[in-house]
């Protein structure tokens, strides 16, 4: 399975200019592990900010550190280039119940390898696919949508039918209230 995860901005620019590409952790506020289905898939990373696709890599394993722990074991393949700066990003993203996130904070982290960065961020509905505005971690992609946004030439890129999108279609978006929670993933 493939998935279009929501992106902070500042851990792909840190990583994009330090070319960190082999192994990345892919962070989570939570604990909450991704779907098991999602192991050896394409994750590609849009970043929250801008709306636009910045890279992706393949997905390798997730398990539960703490924030010092997963400094002590990744180090700049966090994302940033200390602890405070890991905190800082992790406290931008969103709290646990109200509470800031401490060194000894437990978190997600999803392991991404074979990581590709973009040079220059495209929007998804360029390419025919799109990501409601109010997704807040992320979504699944189809098979047709993943061959889209990783396609080299854009101008080889045909138009998706309602059918070939993954995720929910426009009509189950209209019908569905937006989630009012922070978004908990990197």
């Amino acid at each position: 399975m493939d998935y279009i995860a929501i992106t902070n901005c500042s851990w792909w620019k840190y990583l994009q200019v330090k070319s960190i590409v082999e192994r990345v952790n892919f962070w989570s506020t939570t604990t909450r592990p991704w779907a098991k289905k999602l192991h050896g898939g394409t994750i590609v990373f849009l970043c929250k900010d801008s709306r636009k696709v910045v890279g992706w890599g393949t997905y390798a394993e997730a398990q539960c550190e703490t924030v010092e722990r997963a400094w002590e074991v990744y180090g700049q393949h966090n994302g940033a280039g200390s602890l405070k700066q890991v905190l800082d990003l992790l406290n931008q993203s969103g709290h646990l119940k109200g509470k800031p996130l401490t060194a000894a904070t437990e978190i997600g982290c999803n392991l991404i390898t074979n990581v590709t960065w973009v040079t220059t961020p495209f929007d998804p509905q360029e390419r025919g696919v799109e990501i409601a505005r109010h997704t807040q971690r992320g979504r699944t992609l189809s098979p047709k949508e993943k061959e889209n946004l990783l396609a080299p030439n854009r101008s080889q890129i045909p138009v998706l039918a309602d059918s070939e999108k993954g995720g929910i279609t426009r009509k189950r978006q209209a019908n569905r209230r937006p989630r009012t929670t922070d978004d908990d993933i990197v």
